[in-house]
């Protein structure tokens, strides 16, 4: 197998970090995500030449699973935040990045990586083949995760060199993150991802000649036990008429679709050397616009399929044909007019439902507004019950100015509301989102560890938050129905621990230091010290003789 010398990797990601691709990179994810590591740009590279990008996932409409495909529950918003399904929201054939706000910056060139390494399925596949193929799509956006992204990555001064954070987020890693030109520890994080490629390569080369699934276990990392895991959720799936219709109309040979698993054994290898030292990656279209063009027929062909794969009759039959002309190349707008006049006749899923994918589509459609209103409405109670009725037609104006930020649909729209709305309106926004998306760091720590001596500092994790009214009282008036209270400015600190939030009001000039990066005296910061809220510069160790 033509697995590349680490030391040439070396060159090859360095010379990449300094001189950052000058082509448009791929559209669904803040750009700093595409810059972030020598790795990182060359998936963006590669992936925009393909015309790949991301849908945003609070934007998409979630269809209903048919029951004999999936038990998993649909996707309903929890506190703000709109979960995936357990086991159904990845499919590797679904060349379209999932951008979701959740989910930390690394996934931004993880997904995309997916996309380019694509998918292999058969006819008739067993569901070893199933398990396997999965196993192998995998591999890659893995290994870039936990190793090749991690080489020659700026991280926080505590991470500095400790490599992938697992299931830890921390935020100071994600502000800072950028390509270094130096790294100690870049050649063994390169020999390490491509020794875990090669073990797992072998794991499946035994799977396929003796006929049973064989583990190649990596700390925590277990492909093996996640392929089996995609072919159970998606067995059904994948052995159905609809994706067997779905594979013959709109996947490409070599496009995305490889046949068997050698093809797709081969292009994980391509790609691995297309990323480590620039080898000559094949396009998986002729161009951008032809690439997008094939990954937005191939989406809106599984959604039109889905739909059909629950009807019968004349209705089924006009869906077909839909499908047929969407994979036929007729413009996009023509499908979305038909389906209204099926709309129209049959109960299917509404046109502003179907296409409702997360991405620019055709004017009016893209955005699922009635579940973007519906998650301001979970993150923001008393915002949208200042709102009333006028709420559906202030999301409608959120979702074209909505940008892809990895923060909370509540945050988004208070941001949105301190430029479209008045200050009130604001206000409480900010402060619900503040208690609805907590800080990734967590104050108990502080708790544990005592007050110190002063000086103090603002916990990490901890907020300084400013608002012109009490911000409690003006969330209970608004819920109440009650009359807004008169403003009065106010000042909170704010972080948590574990469950539980910790707040603080401060006067102002207190508050003013803490945004100066004035360090607070013991008067000033023991009482936020005692909370938790704030830390000395140091807590001292004390040695005790025997």
């Amino acid at each position: 197998m033509n697995f590349p010398d680490p030391n040439r990797c070396v060159e090859w990601l360095l010379s990449v970090g300094a001189h950052p691709p000058k082509v448009p990179l791929p559209d669904g994810a803040p750009l700093g995500e595409y810059t972030r590591s020598p790795a990182a740009m060359g998936v963006a590279t590669l992936a925009a030449r393909d015309g790949l990008f991301a849908f945003h996932f609070e934007h998409r409409h979630h269809l209903e699973l048919p029951e004999e495909w999936s038990d998993d529950d649909p996707v309903a918003w929890r506190g703000g935040v709109l979960p995936e399904r357990k086991y159904q929201s990845f499919q590797h054939e679904l060349a379209i990045a999932s951008f979701h706000p959740s989910h930390r910056a690394k996934w931004g060139t993880h997904e995309l990586c997916h996309a380019l390494v694509g998918f292999a399925w058969q006819p008739d596949a067993t569901p070893l083949f199933h398990a396997t193929a999965a196993r192998l799509a995998e591999l890659l956006p893995v290994a870039l995760w936990y190793f090749f992204d991690e080489a020659f990555l700026e991280r926080c001064p505590d991470h500095q060199g400790g490599g992938a954070l697992f299931r830890t987020l921390c935020g100071p890693c994600e502000r800072i993150a950028r390509p270094l030109n130096q790294d100690p520890r870049g050649l063994s994080r390169i020999q390490a991802g491509l020794e875990f490629v090669e073990r797992e390569l072998d794991a499946i080369r035994r799977s396929r000649s003796e006929g049973r699934p064989v583990p190649n276990v990596h700390g925590t990392l277990d492909l093996c036990s996640d392929g089996l895991a995609y072919a159970r959720a998606h067995g059904a799936r994948l052995q159905s008429a609809s994706f067997q219709l779905w594979n013959d109309r709109f996947a490409v040979k070599a496009g995305g679709w490889s046949t068997d698993l050698d093809e797709l054994e081969a292009r994980v290898v391509e790609v691995l050397n297309g990323l480590l030292v620039g080898e000559s990656v094949r396009p998986l279209a002729p161009s951008a616009d032809a690439g997008r063009d094939r990954w937005v027929r191939q989406d809106l062909g599984a959604r039109l399929l889905l739909v059909h794969s629950e009807t019968d009759g004349e209705c089924a039959d006009s869906l077909l044909a839909l499908v047929n002309r969407l994979a036929d190349g007729e413009d996009i707008q023509a499908i979305v007019d038909g389906y209204r006049e099926l709309e129209e006749a049959y109960y299917v899923p509404a046109a502003g439902e179907m296409f409702a994918v997360g991405y620019p589509l055709v004017e009016g459609l893209g955005s699922d507004l009635h579940q973007l209103e519906a998650g301001v409405r979970s993150a923001l109670p008393a915002t949208a019950a200042w709102a009333g009725e006028n709420l559906t037609g202030m999301v409608a104006e959120f979702a074209i100015a909505d940008v892809n930020s990895r923060s909370g649909i509540g945050e988004r729209f208070a941001v949105w509301l301190t430029e479209h709305g008045p200050r009130v309106a604001s206000d409480v926004a900010r402060f619900e989102a503040a208690m609805a998306y907590p800080p990734p760091s967590d104050v108990a720590r502080n708790r544990v560890l005592g007050v110190g001596t002063g000086p103090y500092t603002l916990a990490e994790g901890a907020r300084l938050l400013r608002f012109e009214w009490e911000p409690t009282e003006l969330r209970d008036a608004l819920l109440s129905g009650q009359p807004v209270p008169a403003a009065e400015p106010h000042a909170l600190v704010m972080g948590r621990a574990g469950d539980e939030w910790v707040m603080a009001e401060i006067d102002l000039a207190t508050a003013s230091d803490i945004e100066a990066g004035v360090a607070l005296s013991s008067d000033a910061g023991l009482g936020l010290a005692e909370l938790g809220l704030c830390s000395p510069a140091a807590w001292e160790f004390t040695a005790h003789s025997r």
